[in-house]
């Protein structure tokens, strides 16, 4: 399998992208998950959540998403930090999802 050569900012775009989304319920996600949205290896997305963990704009949670109906394992995965959030780029995504919303919704 031939791997897609990614950036940092390729992470972190992917990342803003979760986490603005109203359609997500958590904006928490794993290695691996990310791995295949952006169909690249593990070992390269690993290598920018790293260097963005080390920039302080992601951090690795532990997210319940069991209910009172479904037990489910704690989900471990990475979000965005307030530093991670406070950028040009999260605020245009942020904006562009609050229009779709309203454009839809009204």
């Amino acid at each position: 399998m031939k791997y897609r050569k990614i950036t940092q900012e390729d992470v972190y775009k992917l990342l803003v992208g979760i986490s603005v989304s109203v359609m997500n319920t958590f904006d928490c996600i794993n290695i691996v998950n990310i791995a295949s949205l952006l169909k690249t290896s593990r070992y390269q997305v690993k290598k920018y959540i790293d260097e963005l963990k080390n920039q302080g704009m992601v951090e690795l949670v532990c997210v319940d998403i069991s209910s009172e109906d479904e037990p489910y394992p704690p989900y471990l995965g990475y979000v965005l930090t307030k530093k991670g959030r406070d950028t040009h780029f999260y605020r245009e995504a942020e904006q562009k999802e609050t229009e779709l919303i309203k454009e839809i919704f009204g």
